[in-house]
This record gives structure tokens, sequence and C-alpha cells, in this order.
């Protein structure tokens, strides 16, 4: 069965230019070209799409409101922006509702990678159901205590580096940071797992508009329930890093440690909110949900390798000790005492 996807931009040029470039996806991918974002409604109302892909500016209808609407169909739509320079409360207002923001021009090659790693990882793990409510997040889901203390680091510290203290201890924020600093929202992408490194390309002014917008992370009602969650993520985190140091791993090894050990708790974080169920073995469905959400929102693909890697290994590794062994075992290709 074909991919169908739905580009939308209200210049005829810019779609002409798309039709031309993907012509030779046409066996693979059904597409549908919608000139402005009445017209895309119109065919929301006839299909079902597995991808939309839209620019932001577009008169009566723009990209954050298609967005929405797409999103609000709740059939798991893998929701692109593909535009030039927007507005920054345009540009916040789509956080949470895309999952990748592509700016104009966009290599061809890029944009079909893009789209197709996706579901390629939802095939290949068997989880296109679960895949279909992960599309469909909105808000990232943190502590109380998490998110006053990143309004405090914020607004009354002005601090880069005490927000990047307090986004390093959550796997929300972590996803959420290097989402934002992966993909072209707010200028030029830098390919990054450095949390400190997102941090700053993304800048307080724009964290200060997300958080107080809602669409960074917002407060879960039962915190308590997350707590526990939170605590595993930043002991794993912390004990991937020392392996890292002690194989001599150079710095970008381990952020990406780091990242990796506290992205591999999402599955928990997230089954605690009611969003999802680990069913059977909880370390490799936890894996494999933080493996396709790192696809999902752009993040660099060595991340996502990673995290598959150690799902087709991990057996009962519900602790963070056992877990950051075995992810251990797979970044660095040696046991970890």
């Amino acid at each position: 069965m074909k991919t169908k996807i739905l580009f939308v931009d209200d210049d005829a040029n810019v779609l002409g230019g798309l039709r031309r470039l993907l012509r030779h996806k046409r066996q693979s991918w059904d597409m549908h070209f919608a000139n402005g974002g009445p017209e895309a409604v119109d065919l929301f109302s006839q299909f079902h799409f597995d991808v939309i892909v839209t620019d932001m500016r577009m008169p009566q209808i723009n990209g954050s409101q298609l967005l929405k609407i797409a999103k609000d169909e709740g059939q798991g739509v893998v929701r692109f922006v593909l535009s030039g320079e927007a507005d920054l409360e345009m540009t916040c207002n789509t956080v949470g509702l895309s999952h990748q923001f592509f700016a104009k021009p966009c290599d061809p090659a890029f944009l079909i990678s893009q789209i197709e790693e996706p579901l390629f990882a939802l095939n290949e793990t068997n989880m296109r159901g679960l895949g279909r409510d992960l599309a469909d997040l909105e808000a990232l889901p943190t502590t109380s205590s998490s998110f006053e203390a990143l309004l405090d680091a914020i607004c009354v510290q002005a601090d880069l580096d005490a927000v990047t203290s307090v986004i390093s201890r959550d796997p929300a924020m972590v996803l959420r940071i290097l989402q934002l600093a992966n993909s072209a929202y707010f200028g030029r992408p830098c390919r990054t797992l450095s949390i400190a490194k997102a941090v700053e390309r993304v800048g307080l002014l724009t964290l200060e508009r997300l958080t107080k917008l809602d669409r960074f992370c917002v407060p879960y009602e039962q915190s308590g329930l997350l707590e526990p969650v939170l605590e595993q993520a930043l002991e794993t985190a912390r004990s991937l890093t020392v392996y890292a140091l002690d194989v001599g791993a150079d710095t970008e090894a381990s952020d990406m440690a780091y990242a990796v050990g506290m992205l591999s708790w999402l599955g928990e974080l997230l089954e605690a909110t009611g969003t999802c169920e680990l069913v059977g073995n909880r370390g490799k469905r936890s894996a494999q949900i933080s493996s396709y959400l790192s696809v999902l929102f752009g993040l660099p693909d060595r991340l996502s390798r990673t995290l598959t890697h150690y799902s087709a290994i991990c057996v009962g590794q519900d602790t963070a000790e056992a877990r950051a062994r075995g992810i251990g075992q797979t970044m660095f290709l040696k046991a970890v005492a």
C-alpha cells in the first residue's frame, strides 16, 4: 500500500517544483498537492494522509492552523513544516503540532529521507498502532517542580547554564530541546546531541516564549508518578557518561551517552501518563519508543541506531544500573562492569 502524502503551499510554483522533484517517488507515494489551507482541509475530508508537509505563511488558514486540524484528526499523521522564515509567534505555535521544520530551499534527498524514516521505523518495530498515539502527542509531560525550576532558570536567573542543568534532568525536556536545535524552527539547525549546545542554539528568549505558551513541556497533574522515572533516567545518563569517560570517549560520544541514557526512559515516562503501555519486555519496548521519537523529531540518526541496537539485546533491564550497562555494551562494544 502506498504512503499517502499531502503537500500544501499557497505558491503554485513551489508545488510545481515539488511535483517535478518528487516524480520518481510515484511508485511508492500517493502524493496530493493542495494550493493553500482551504484546499488542504477539503482533501482532509476525502482522504486519510500518513504525512503532511505544509508551508507556514498562507492566507485564510496558515500552517500552524492546518497542523492543528491535521493533529486533531487523531490518526497519527506525521506532520512536517517546509517553509521560509516565519515570525517567532507563528513558529512557536508549530512546536508540538509539527515533528520537524525544514527551511526552504530544502534538499530533495534530505526531505525524502526525513519523510520515509519514521514510516520505516514503525514497520521495523511493529509499532503502527502505538506510533499513531506517539505521533499525536502535542505536549510533553514533566513534573510541576521541573517546570517551575525551568521557569525560574529562564525568567529569574536568566542563565544558560542553569537552564541546561534543569533540562538535563528531564527526558521530555531533553527530547524537546534536541528536537528544536536539530530542526530549522529558529534558524539553521545544528546536528548535535549536546544539551548545552542545544540550549545555546535555541536561546533564552525563545525558551521563555515556548514555556509560557506551554509549547516546551507542561506539568503533569500527578507529578508523583513521573518523579521515579526522572530519577532512573538521571542515574542511567550519569552512569553512561562515566562509562564513556572510562573508555576514553570524546566529548561528542559522552554527550550522546548522556542523551541516550535520558531518552531511554521515555517509554516509562509516557506509560506513567497513560499514553502507552509497555507490554512484555519493558526495556525493549521503551527503547523502541525512544528510537521512534528520535527519528520522528529529526534527531541525529546515530542516537536512534544505538537505541534500536540496544532494544535487540536488552532482557529484563528495568533498572538504571542494568540499562546503563546494556546501553554501554551497545555503544562501546565491550562489557562494562
